[in-house]
């Protein structure tokens, strides 16, 4: 039989809040709702014979590849939202010799990543992302690629990021159609040739208007 276990690690969030009575006898006004709260689905039905039969087949296992092999951790296995199997063996702090607990906290570590993945998921349902999206990150910017074709055929690769908008009201010439600044951009003759800049860092400061002053000398005007 091959038995999956779940290892979770259960951290549990209690939130009371108490209302004081001033004296006026009259209840608080202001309401409001939490839109994070997560209210979890009644557990299921599991009946006394799979129950028994899953913890037993559980038990061997976690007893016989875990316990004696040195296990040092947490397991709690359910099914249909029902705990099944929940142990807690080995120490917090070897040095200390303070025993695990289901209270003692533990590193997450890639544990998020399954979180991370169904909220990820959750935005490609609500059409606010899309899994084959090529994205990379630049100066800490996530930025979106974007695909260039010239007239005479040549496709050129650019990154651009909608998280810093420039003063301009537009992109320059040649990025005028792109949404957003570009931090990264290809250009050249050929595919053999293209040259990739890629912004390296960005500053914030106002350019001086010193920078735009044109010179009275050095040129002189053709009529």
């Amino acid at each position: 039989m091959n038995i999956r276990t779940l290892f979770l690690i259960p951290i549990l969030f209690s939130l009371s809040f108490f209302a004081c009575d001033s004296g006026s006898g009259k209840k608080p006004a202001t309401s409001f709702s939490d839109s994070t709260a997560y209210i979890s689905p009644a557990p299921g039905e599991i009946s006394l014979q799979d129950f028994e039969r899953y913890y037993n087949a559980i038990k061997e296992f976690y007893d016989k590849d875990f316990v004696a092999r040195g296990f040092n951790g947490a397991i709690l296995v359910a099914k249909k939202g029902r705990v099944i199997f929940e142990d807690y063996h080995g120490y917090f702090n070897l040095s200390k010799k303070d025993s695990l607990t289901a209270h003692s906290a533990f590193h997450l570590a890639s544990v998020s990543k399954t979180f991370t993945a169904m909220a990820a998921l959750k935005l490609v349902e609500m059409g606010k992302l899309k899994l084959d999206d090529d994205v990379k990150t630049i100066l800490g910017y996530e930025c979106k690629k974007a695909i260039v074709k010239l007239k005479n055929g040549s496709i050129y690769n650019m990154y651009y990021t909608t998280a810093i908008i420039p003063s301009a009201s537009e992109n320059p010439f040649e990025f005028k159609d792109v949404p957003g600044f570009v931090l990264e951009y290809e250009t050249g003759g050929n595919k053999s040739s293209k040259i990739t800049y890629t912004a390296i860092q960005i500053n914030f400061d106002p350019v001086p208007a010193s920078k735009f002053k044109i010179p009275t000398s050095g040129y002189r005007v053709l009529e």
